[in-house]
């Protein structure tokens, strides 16, 4: 993952009242001579259409087909995994 993704995913204002999450797409490299891969993680997309609250996330169906349909502008790409965040309750007083 680059550097720049890193920050941008650090930088995306996140709700502290739900969580949120999206997929990871990138690309998957066989090391030459190995039966090792490398995965390249090249964008993370926010996901539409799940469900949410303080203390779940759920990709839905949908979620899945709008992926798989940006997928398909994004050449040699795959949908590697996910991510989603996670809420803290506010400090007690």
């Amino acid at each position: 993952m680059s550097r720049s993704l890193v920050e941008d995913l650090n930088s995306r204002p996140f709700s502290r009242e739900f969580e949120e999450g999206g997929f990871l797409l990138g690309r998957v490299f066989r090391e030459a001579g190995s039966d090792s891969f490398v995965t390249e993680i090249t964008c993370a997309e926010n996901a539409e259409y799940t469900g949410a609250s303080f203390l779940h996330f759920t990709f839905t169906g949908d979620s899945f087909t709008v992926v798989k349909q940006n997928l398909r502008s994004r050449k040699g790409e795959k949908l590697l995994g996910w991510y989603h965040t996670i809420c803290s309750p506010p400090p007690m007083k």
